[in-house]
């Protein structure tokens, strides 16, 4: 490629061919932008709350600039906001896991406030969004299991009397 090649379409208005380090020719289509995963993150919370840009920026404390440049650089957040941004998209995602979409959708919405509100005014609230973690995950995904029935196990193994409260050994 001479640099003719490269100065004749500034004259003819066409797009100038890009040149890569290596001296070959590439491709004049639009490149893909580098989305970071907060990006992705946050994307996933619009759609999933049903929020606009700047509803959720708010929600989050952060700027139209910041948000933006996480996609056009893949850049990534503070710790403090990267924290709170992927704790309440997996609380969401929780949800939106157990339900589908349009049962999160439903679930969110419900009561007054909903809990759709309620996430969005903590997303900056550590003591708000702690106790809103809480119901979520005793909701979707609780801690406790259930009691194990011994009973059965006691009469599967030969022994037809009650299976003891305590530890057994070898069990």
């Amino acid at each position: 490629m001479t640099i003719i090649d490269l100065i004749a379409p500034i004259k003819t208005g066409e797009s100038i061919p890009r040149l890569s380090l290596g001296g070959g020719q590439v491709d004049s289509a639009k490149r893909e932008e580098p989305e970071s995963f907060a990006f992705n993150c946050g994307e996933d919370l619009r759609k999933w709350l049903g929020i606009g840009t700047s509803e959720l920026l708010d929600a989050l404390g952060i700027s139209r600039a910041t948000y933006y440049a996480w996609k056009a650089r893949g850049s990534t957040p503070r710790l403090e906001t990267s924290r709170q941004l992927y704790r309440v998209h997996s609380l969401v995602s929780l949800v939106v896991d157990t339900l589908g979409e349009r049962g999160a959708h439903g679930w969110l919405n419900l009561g007054s406030p909903s809990m759709r509100e309620r996430l969005i005014a903590a997303a900056d609230h550590r003591g708000e969004l702690d106790r809103i973690t809480e119901e979520i995950r005793n909701t979707f995904a609780p801690i406790n299991p259930p009691p194990v029935d011994r009973s059965q196990a006691a009469r599967a193994g030969g022994n037809e009397g009650q299976a003891p409260d305590g530890p057994l050994e070898g069990w």
